[in-house]
């Protein structure tokens, strides 16, 4: 349709090309996982710099142990959920 010279859509709002909702939340899971799992990589240098600069102190070392656990423990809960997430979207497309 041309309307003055301007061409006018025919199917005004239809959008064909979009991709679809599952893959949005997905790339969106990937992004925010991405992040957790830099700053748990952060957390593990942060623990080895914490138990090298311990210089022998009980205290320092305990500290960085139970850094060096949390950051650990956060990477194998990150890895988990996107396999969890990646397998239920794979059954459910």
């Amino acid at each position: 349709m041309d309307f003055l010279g301007i061409q006018i859509a025919q199917a005004a709002g239809s959008i064909t090309n979009a991709p679809s909702i599952d893959k949005i939340l997905m790339n969106v899971l990937v992004f925010l996982l991405s992040i957790a799992g830099l700053v748990a990589i952060i957390g593990l240098v942060i623990s080895g710099i914490l138990y090298f600069t311990a210089a022998g102190n009980p205290k320092m070392v305990i500290k960085a142990k139970h850094t060096l656990i949390f950051s650990v423990t956060g990477l194998v809960i990150i890895i988990g959920a996107l396999v969890l997430v990646s397998q239920i979207s794979a059954i459910f497309s």
